[in-house]
């Protein structure tokens, strides 16, 4: 979903600004990148190296695959957008910079986005390219099932959310949606916001608050995508309402961060550990 959002926002916010694939300026849109990303990049970086350094567990490396990797090393996979290999090959290795995973694999795409734009120079040439990675995605992920990092963190496995979210952006610009079928668009992406997560979400979940607090959330989302009217926005406030959810889950659980981190990595261990602290109390 993340990736889809993105895939939209990046390519609806770089045909207002140039119009077309060929006036895209590849210095402009490297720079806009490097200011939104670097700083808040560099200041995570910094903060959880010195908590690391200050002897916290959770900021500090893990061996999951028995192999121990230094700071230096997760330090540059962050900074140069292949966490998500590190994790594919080392696993989950450190907790508070794991998340970078998908940071990577939305740079490694948009470091291609404009130079694909110059070269295609035509809309439907860059529309090709993209609904081919949208088919590549799939057969991608169905020859890595077996392999976790392949299947869930590895480039191709990724591209085509971003690919459809792209498509998507200038599908927008084609169909200007006005008056009811404005209004019929909005209600019905708002729906399937709301209940695409709990259907799709893992049964040994938490599955009853992710249920109720995307019905609330999905209210709120149509709501102000009714004053709003895009879609675009819809994703925005849709991206604010999801960071709200997890909160409220993790509250309602009371799961800590550690723990947290760790179900992301591996959902099991997390009802495991839910399992054994169920068997103490009774």
């Amino acid at each position: 979903m993340f990736f889809v959002i993105s895939g939209y926002l990046i390519t609806a916010n770089a045909f207002r600004r140039w119009s077309e694939p060929g006036h895209v300026d590849v210095r402009v849109f490297y720079g806009l990148r490097i200011a939104r990303i670097v700083p808040c990049l560099l200041l995570l970086l910094a903060v959880v190296n010195a908590l690391a350094l200050a002897g916290i567990a959770i900021f500090q490396n893990h061996s999951p695959a028995g192999v121990p990797i230094s700071f230096w090393l997760v330090n540059l996979a962050s900074l140069t957008f292949w966490m998500n290999v590190l994790i594919g090959v080392h696993g989950w290795t450190n907790y508070a910079l794991g998340v970078l995973w998908s940071l990577s694999v939305e740079e490694v795409f948009y470091l291609s986005f404009p130079l694909l734009c110059l070269a295609f120079r035509r809309q439907a040439r860059l529309v090709a390219f993209w609904l081919a990675c949208i088919v590549a995605g799939p057969a991608y992920r169905f020859f890595h099932q077996g392999d976790e990092g392949g299947y869930l963190y590895a480039y191709f496995a990724c591209f085509d959310a971003i690919a459809i979210g792209c498509c998507a952006a200038l599908l927008a610009r084609r169909f200007v949606w006005r008056g009811r079928a404005r209004s019929v668009l909005t209600w019905l992406t708002a729906l399937g916001m709301t209940f695409v997560l709990p259907v799709l979400a893992d049964p040994g979940e938490q599955c009853v608050w992710r249920h109720s607090h995307g019905v609330r959330h999905g209210g709120v989302v149509a709501s102000r995508a009714w004053s709003y009217g895009r879609v675009g926005d819809l994703a925005r406030a849709h991206i604010r309402g999801a960071r709200r959810i997890r909160q409220t889950e993790l509250r309602a659980l009371s799961i800590s961060p550690h723990r947290a981190g760790l179900a992301a990595h591996d959902p099991s261990a997390f009802r495991r550990d839910g399992q054994r602290e169920t068997g103490a109390s009774n």
